[in-house]
């Protein structure tokens, strides 16, 4: 890996977290958000990532465990 690389590892929970129309966040939306948050550090990155899925999600609830982790190289 270089410098600036990301490893993003997940659990199935993180990509198929409903929101209340029924629809999986899935690795589309998981996707794009870290290509419009890359260059930020790690935490940043995870913190959006969470934010993320807890405004797609609203009210619906979480109905499985949602492990994430994000790591860039320096």
């Amino acid at each position: 890996m270089d410098s600036g690389d990301l490893l993003i590892a997940f659990t199935d929970g993180v990509v198929e977290t409903m929101n209340p129309a029924g629809q999986q966040y899935s690795e589309r939306f998981l996707e794009d958000l870290l290509k419009l948050n890359h260059q930020y550090s790690a935490d940043m990155i995870l913190q959006a990532l969470r934010e993320d899925i807890e405004h797609f999600e609203e009210d619906a609830g979480n109905h499985d465990d949602q492990t994430l982790l994000v790591l860039k190289i320096k």
